[in-house]
């Protein structure tokens, strides 16, 4: 039998991240992949034109001579990148898996009905990290395999924490739709409890939203509670979350955001709204609270709930750290094996 070492995959996908200043889903991949299958990633071209024609070399110099693609399906504009690979793939005849990631991809595929279904009928396979994209799509007829994300496991060292009182990582960014407002208003209702309350909130900035943030900060006496920074390595916000015994996400639309398995895997507890692809990955007074979306009072009284309640605080994050198991490559590895078995 053909050894599996001998598999050749080229990946599709988004190789640049620069914006969250971290690595990307396929460069953490990658070294892991490369112990069961030969693998090529493309682009690493940030401009779209460029990363087309990379994409394109790529496919006639590796891909027609891979026995498996790999293809990143975004919402966004990456969709059509997808698209084009996808019908390169059926006119070559090589086999194709699609890895579906982005909470928006159930609005993508009502925006573009036609052209969705022609590749997703056509693909071997489609994967997904997703419980929420998962359940989605094959509630429109298309049977998706859950693989997890890779959470690498050395990297994190889950650590026992205290819930005296709040001390809050926010890592999601000062975007709108991460909604980080909803955190402050909630710091404004607890400061009368717990006067000494912490938060730490750092991420991108692409609407530039962060000096408003600041200015409601100061205007409301938050200064010496609410600490704002831009985006930092995981090396930085790691120092942060040390001293940190929760972690708080706010946003209004999300799929399946990477930083609260972090949280989990260092034994922060999680906070979030229950929003998009949340309630898949998150287990409500199991592996972390959950509120209801853009709920200030709902927000606090989780906060509130995670520090009068310190021993059912330490048991949801013991809980994350079992259930975070699932996400370290051992485990991965053999849903994805099993993927390219079934296409052989």
């Amino acid at each position: 039998m053909k050894s599996t070492k001998l598999i050749k995959v080229v990946h599709f996908g988004d190789k640049l991240q620069k914006h969250r200043k971290m690595k990307s889903v396929i460069e953490t991949m990658e070294p892991y992949f490369s112990e069961i299958v030969s693998i090529k990633t493309y682009s690493d071209e940030e401009k779209p034109l460029f990363r087309a024609i990379d994409f394109l070399v790529g496919f006639f110099n590796k891909g027609i001579f891979a026995d498996y693609i790999i293809i990143d399906v975004y919402s966004t504009f990456n969709f059509y990148y997808a698209f084009f690979i996808s019908l390169l793939c059926v006119v070559f005849k090589k086999k194709y898996i699609l890895f579906l990631h982005g909470g928006n991809l159930p609005y993508r595929y009502k925006k573009s009905e036609f052209i969705f279904n022609y590749i997703l009928k056509k693909s071997n396979n489609i994967v997904s990290p997703s419980g929420y994209l998962k359940y989605e799509f094959e509630n429109v007829g298309f049977q998706v395999e859950l693989i997890p994300n890779i959470i690498e496991k050395n990297k994190y060292i889950f650590k026992e924490r205290n819930f005296e009182s709040p001390n809050i990582l926010y890592l999601r960014g000062f975007g709108q739709i991460y909604n980080p407002m909803c955190l402050v208003k909630a710091i404004i209702l607890l400061k009368v409890d717990y006067p000494n309350i912490n938060v730490h909130m750092l991420g991108s900035d692409p609407n530039r939203r962060k000096e408003d943030i600041q200015s409601f900060i100061n205007n409301n006496d938050l200064s010496n509670n609410i600490f704002l920074y831009e985006g930092m390595q995981f090396e930085d916000w790691h120092k942060i979350s040390e001293k940190s015994n929760l972690m708080v996400s706010c946003p209004l639309i999300d799929n399946m955001p990477i930083s609260i398995l972090e949280g989990m895997a260092l034994g922060l507890l999680i906070i979030s709204s229950e929003v998009g692809g949340i309630p898949y990955l998150v287990t409500n007074k199991k592996t972390g609270l959950l509120f209801r979306s853009d709920d200030e009072k709902e927000l606090a009284e989780c906060i509130k709930l995670s520090i009068t309640d310190s021993e059912k605080s330490k048991e949801i994050t013991n809980s994350g750290r079992e259930y975070i198991s699932n996400f370290y490559w051992e485990n991965v590895r053999l849903k994805w094996l099993e993927v390219f078995t079934l296409n052989k």
